[in-house]
């Protein structure tokens, strides 16, 4: 089973969720379990997301939610600091809430580099690129801008080796080197499809 840790803003928490979680679920072929990451906001909107959460259990009970909130301020990483007490299985994805998985296979393409070397820390998604496989129909018009990495696959062990994990924009990045310090690999697995929304939506990450 795998622990997906998604960062959720009170001020696009509804849409967001929305958005991102139906596909994990949808493209995840073994169990998964919702931690949100929650900061802030209206109990109304945290009640529909944890119904919403409800919805995405398949027959046989496989994928199922636990909704967790955070009072945190700044950064929407922040708030993934406080449920990492809650992770209880090996795998433990992390990902920023504008992304969306549209690849069956992506647990298997992420997880094989830690599956034939242990000490591999980490695979992450390839930078995200302004303006790229974007589904907002008016993308910024500025120059490329490279970003971080959107999301990783990583394990408990490696996520305990490195707590507590940094809070701002550079969450990915800094993680990686947490990684590194620590003798582990980190790795990039540009084959699998995702779809990001572009940050000129209102309701995209912050």
């Amino acid at each position: 089973m795998i622990d997906v840790i998604v960062p959720l803003h009170y001020r696009n928490a509804v849409q967001a969720a929305m958005y991102t979680l139906p596909a994990i679920a949808d493209s995840t072929d073994v169990p998964i379990r919702f931690i949100i990451a929650g900061r802030g906001g209206a109990s109304d909107d945290w009640e529909i997301i944890r119904t919403f959460l409800d919805s995405l259990r398949d027959e046989e009970g496989l994928h199922y939610g636990l909704l967790a909130t955070e009072a945190a301020v700044g950064n929407s990483w922040q708030a993934v600091n406080g449920v990492l007490d809650l992770i209880k299985h090996d795998y433990v994805f992390i990902m920023r809430s504008n992304i969306r998985l549209k690849d069956k296979l992506w647990f298997g393409k992420m997880n094989s580099p830690i599956m034939i070397a242990p000490y591999v820390g980490g695979v992450f998604l390839p930078p995200v690129f302004q303006g790229s496989a974007t589904l907002d129909p008016n993308p910024i018009n500025e120059p490329t801008r490279i970003y971080e990495s959107p999301a990783f696959l990583t394990t408990r062990a490696h996520i305990e080796m490195t707590r507590p994990m940094p809070n701002g924009n550079s969450f990915c990045s800094e993680f990686q080197a947490r990684l590194v310090a620590q003798g582990a690999t980190r790795w990039s697995h540009p084959g699998v499809n995702f779809e990001v929304m572009n940050e000129s939506a209102s309701w995209a990450s912050r």
